[in-house]
């Protein structure tokens, strides 16, 4: 339970930072004041009062930043960061109403400064903006959590491994806030991706969402892309003549790529012609075979096809 540290607070962390005020002839002990501070702070998180203890660390990354110590100074900052953070999901988490939003701005900025305390290749800072991008997500800013998803991609350029994961998450928060075009050109880059990795599930995936955003969005001839109309071609052949085979292949819960091609067939072949009611039975049909997004993406995609009949 909550403790009101109140007045108690305020005199504790003011007598903390009139120790840092310079004395005649006498230095002011930081490394004693980045103890109390952090001191203080635990007091608070243990009083789960976390926007306090984000005041705390805030006050012992200045002690730190003082006396050229980088490296703590960041990584208090990120401890506050995170302090404001779990306030502002608490808050959401009972479905406070914020309109100033005061925490998330604190928190925001606190990962900002820690990350430009990084070196500027540094994984940490991919780290950092992974965690907010997260965070983001789980608030409902999908896109602001986008951009961070991208910033984290730009630090580790040349990671093919690390771009699809950042591009995967960037795509899938486009698909939560409803911008399907933005995650279509999302997917167009992770099919630039596709060939620095072996034919797998999580490429099956991707190759799947991005067909159901194609129908979702139905853009215009002249933009479709050589790659997508391959993607097009290749599942509209026969099964046995194009795809690849995967060892245990069976007809299961365990492995459904196989049932998953012959259901994007089926979807292509049903929206080809405009059958909606085919469109709902499937979705009935393959719920179980469907991620979250997919099923999301298929709902779109029947309301889409309703519209147009």
């Amino acid at each position: 339970m909550a403790t009101d540290l109140g007045p108690e607070f305020s005199e504790k962390y003011n007598a903390i930072s009139n120790k840092l005020k310079k004395r005649f002839m006498r230095k002011p002990n930081v490394s004693e004041a980045t103890d109390e501070f952090t001191e203080l702070a635990l007091q608070c998180e243990h009083a789960e009062q976390p926007p306090y203890a984000g005041l705390c660390y805030i006050g012992a990354a200045r002690c730190e930043g003082s006396i050229g110590n980088t490296i703590g100074e960041a990584e208090y900052l990120l401890m506050s960061a995170r302090q404001f953070m779990k306030a502002e999901l608490k808050l959401s988490s009972l479905r406070c109403i914020n309109p100033g939003k005061e925490n998330l701005e604190a928190a925001i900025s606190c990962y900002s400064h820690s990350s430009k305390r990084y070196p500027e290749k540094s994984s940490l800072k991919s780290c950092i903006n992974l965690e907010v991008a997260n965070n983001l997500e789980q608030l409902g800013h999908y896109s602001e959590a986008a951009v961070y998803y991208q910033n984290a991609l730009e630090n580790n350029a040349n990671n093919p491994g690390y771009k699809l994961i950042c591009y995967t998450n960037m795509a899938s928060a486009y698909v939560k806030d409803g911008k399907y075009e933005e995650a279509l050109r999302i997917y167009e880059k992770i099919d630039e991706l596709a060939n620095e990795f072996s034919y797998s599930f999580e490429i099956k995936m991707c190759e799947i969402n991005r067909l159901f955003l194609y129908l979702i969005v139905q853009p215009s001839p002249k933009v479709i892309t050589e790659s997508m109309e391959k993607l097009i071609e290749r599942y509209t052949l026969d099964i046995d003549n194009d795809n690849p085979k995967f060892e245990g292949d069976s007809l299961s819960l365990c492995n459904p790529l196989p049932e998953l091609t012959l259901f994007v067939q089926s979807i292509l072949t049903a929206c080809k012609v405009g059958d909606t009611q085919a469109l709902i039975s499937l979705r009935s049909e393959m719920k179980d075979f469907l991620n979250i997004e997919q099923q999301d993406l298929m709902r779109v995609l029947i309301q889409t096809y309703e519209c147009i009949n």
